[in-house]
């Protein structure tokens, strides 16, 4: 991977927290009494509910959540709540969703909505774990307040998610993410709930099959969407081990592109139902029916 580029699937990596915080494992959490192993699995299991819906609230006001700090805690009773701020520029890391795929290609620096800029400001001047922090610039102190500001004046604007209807994407490579991309586009102008993911069917199949049976256990209405070309297998795993409909949307580059990839889709055994649409906006269209929006 290069740097900037999104994971297949986000990564949870947890940390003690103290006077000096340090990284713990999963097994450690549980070895070492922090949490029992019923705990652990729903503290990360909550976790990923929380970053999805943030990454869907971002995506619709034109963001992306790129990565996130959550803090949990125990009240006297032995209950687990959340603590400390959500989803802010403060806990969480955003960038443009407009201008990254083109700055992505260009080995640019993604536009970035986070306090970094204070960070940087005060690196540049001095070891921030070592020497006296200067006092900040009226400059940077603008700066991050107008960053702050456009953030929340943005992202408080967007209207309510339906949470019931949601779409999956799943993508067989990262190579495919302009296609993705388009296909979110098109949800969103139908105000439609995605969650998107990348994995292959023949690289990945563990996760293929693990993301397959999180979703059955799923209570909301959802629709699955394929983006896979070539040797297809994706479409009809996906559609012989899920309860949900799916339809795959292949990329193509052109003409030629497009038969190989639509012949790879089309061809799935009996008792594998997978719908073929080639344009995104025919996805969201059909998705819009069987939601009956």
């Amino acid at each position: 991977m290069v740097k900037n580029e999104k994971f297949g699937l986000p990564i949870i990596t947890p940390t003690t927290k103290g006077k000096v915080d340090r990284p713990i494992s999963k097994e450690e959490i549980v070895e070492q009494g922090y949490m029992t192993q019923d705990e652990c699995a729903y503290i990360y299991k909550k976790s990923m509910e929380l970053f999805e819906f943030g990454q869907n609230l971002a995506d619709k006001a034109g963001f992306i959540l790129v990565d996130t700090k959550y803090e949990f805690g125990k009240t006297l009773d032995g209950e687990i709540i959340l603590i400390d701020e959500l989803h802010t520029c403060d806990s969480s890391r955003y960038w443009k969703k407009e201008s990254y795929q083109g700055r992505f290609m260009k080995n640019l620096e993604p536009e970035k909505l986070d306090k970094d800029c204070v960070r940087d400001w005060v690196k540049s001047r001095c070891d921030p774990y070592k020497d006296t922090i200067p006092s900040l610039s009226q400059e940077v102190i603008t700066q991050a307040y107008n960053c702050y500001k456009y953030f929340y004046d943005t992202i408080s604007s967007v209207e309510e998610i339906d949470e019931e209807n949601v779409v999956v994407i799943i993508s067989g490579s990262n190579k495919d993410r302009h296609h993705v991309e388009n296909i979110r586009n098109e949800m969103k102008k139908e105000n439609i709930l995605v969650e998107s993911y990348i994995a292959s069917a023949h690289k990945n199949t563990r996760e293929v099959l693990d993301l397959i049976e999180k979703y059955n256990f799923d209570e909301r209405n959802i629709v699955w969407v394929t983006v896979a070309g070539r040797s297809n297998a994706l479409s009809g795993v996906v559609a012989a081990n899920s309860k949900y409909p799916v339809i795959a949307c292949p990329p193509f580059s052109n003409k030629t592109d497009m038969i190989v990839n639509v012949h790879s889709t089309l061809q799935c055994p009996s008792n594998v139902p997978v719908m073929t649409v080639l344009e995104p906006v025919n996805v969201a269209l059909s998705i819009k029916r069987i939601f009956n929006l």
